[in-house]
C-alpha cells in the first residue's frame, strides 16, 4: 500500500507495529479522524506474525503508507527508519495501542509553526486500560525551562503525543539502539539545544497494559536509565556512585540508597549549576529543592530530614504551602515517632 507523492502534505503521522492486532484498528481510525487534514500516516510493520498486515490493509485511504521490515529489527532501529523514510515538515509518533484525540494535530500544528525555535511540542495524556476506558492521567512540565530541569529526574514527555519538527531533530540523530528508554534519551538530547514545550491538553490516550514486567527486562530497564543518567549527569561532573539518587526517580524505591548520599547528590547539582549556569536557577533550584523533599519523605529518616533543615542551601521561603505541608508533616512525625 503506497501513497503518492502530495505536496500539500506537511505531517507524517508515523506508527511502528509489531504484532498489534488487538487495538491497531482503533489507533489508525484515530489518526484518520483528525480535524488537520494534511497528513499522511506512516506505518512500519516490523515483521508482525498476527493480523496486523491484513487489518492496516483492510481501511481502503489513500493517506495510509504501509513499508515492511523484511526481518523484525526492535522499536528503536523501527523508529530510525520512520525518521529517514518521512519527507513532510513534522513528524508526529503514535504508538499502535493509543488513540490520538482527534484535535491532536491541529492544535500541535499551529504551536510549532507559531514557535519557531522550538524542535519538539508533546501535550498531556489520559492513561486507558485494555477496554480503552480512562483509568488515570498523565500531566508533566510545560514550559521549556521546566522541561530541561524536570528532565534530569524524569521523562517529561508521552512520547505518542510528540509533535517534531523534521528538520531540526534529524540535526540531533537518530534514537540509540543500544538501550530502552530510547525515546527519553533522545527527547533529553532535543532539549539541549532546542526549544520543547507540552500543550496543556490530553491529546493521546496512553495504553497501560496490566501486564508484568519480565525480570530479564527489567533488569536491561535499569541498565538502560542508569546508562542515560551517566550522560545527562556528565554536565555536573558527578561521582558515578551518587546516581543512585535521581534512580530512585524511576524505580521508586529508596531502599537500597546510602542516606549520606542524598544531602551530598542534591548539594553537588546546586553548586555544579550555580557556577556552571547549565539552567535558569531560580527555577532549577525550586526543582531540586522539591525532589529533595520527596526523597526525605520517602526515606522517613530524621537524619535526612535534618540534613535537609540544616544545610545552607535550604530555606523555608522558597517552599510553596504544599512542600511546607510535607515538610512539617514528616517532621512531627519523626519528632514524636
Amino acid at each position: 500500500m503506497e501513497i503518492g507523492s502530495n505536496k500539500n502534505m506537511e505531517v507524517t503521522v508515523f506508527m511502528p507495529v509489531y504484532n498489534g492486532s488487538e487495538y491497531l484498528k482503533e489507533s489508525i481510525s484515530s489518526v484518520l479522524s483528525q480535524t488537520y487534514s494534511q497528513f499522511e500516516l506512516l506505518i512500519i510493520n516490523d515483521a508482525s506474525t498476527d493480523s496486523s498486515v491484513q487489518i492496516i490493509e483492510s481501511f481502503n485511504d489513500s493517506r495510509i503508507k504501509l513499508l515492511h521490515n523484511e526481518t523484525n529489527l526492535g522499536i528503536n532501529k523501527t523508529r530510525n527508519r520512520g525518521l529517514h523514510e518521512a519527507k513532510t515538515k513534522f513528524l508526529a509518533v503514535l504508538d499502535c495501542d493509543d488513540i490520538a484525540d482527534s484535535r491532536r494535530l491541529e492544535y500541535q500544528v499551529k504551536f510549532l509553526k507559531v514557535n519557531l525555535s522550538y524542535a519538539a511540542c508533546g501535550s498531556d495524556a489520559n492513561v486507558i486500560n485494555e477496554k480503552s476506558e480512562i483509568i488515570g492521567a498523565i500531566t508533566h512540565a510545560k514550559e521549556h525551562d521546566d522541561i530541561v530541569a524536570n528532565l534530569l529526574f524524569a521523562n517529561q514527555f508521552v512520547h505518542s503525543s510528540v509533535l517534531f519538527d523534521l528538520e531540526k531533530i534529524k540535526a540531533i540523530g537518530e534514537y540509540r539502539t543500544d538501550i530502552l528508554s530510547e525515546d527519553y534519551e533522545f527527547l533529553f538530547r532535543i532539549s539541549q539545544q532546542f526549544k520543547v514545550a507540552n500543550l496543556p491538553y490530553k491529546l493521546v490516550d496512553y495504553r497501560n497494559h496490566s501486564a508484568s514486567v519480565s525480570k530479564t527486562k527489567l533488569e536491561k530497564m535499569n541498565f538502560s536509565e542508569m546508562a542515560i543518567l551517566k550522560d545527562i549527569y556528565s554536565q555536573f561532573d558527578l561521582d558515578s556512585n551518587l546516581l543512585e539518587i535521581p534512580h530512585t526517580f524511576f524505580t521508586y524505591d529508596i531502599s537500597t540508597i546510602k542516606k549520606e548520599n542524598i544531602s551530598l547528590f542534591f548539594e553537588s547539582i546546586l553548586n555544579a549549576n550555580s557556577k556552571k549556569q547549565l539552567f535558569p536557577e531560580k527555577i532549577f533550584n525550586k526543582i531540586v529543592l522539591n525532589k529533595w523533599i520527596e526523597i526525605v519523605v520517602k526515606s522517613k529518616s530524621k537524619p535526612v530530614l535534618n540534613s535537609l533543615l540544616q544545610n545552607q542551601l535550604f530555606s523555608y521561603s522558597e517552599l510553596n504551602w504544599q512542600q511546607l505541608r510535607r515538610i512539617l508533616k514528616l517532621k512531627f512525625k519523626l519528632v514524636f515517632a
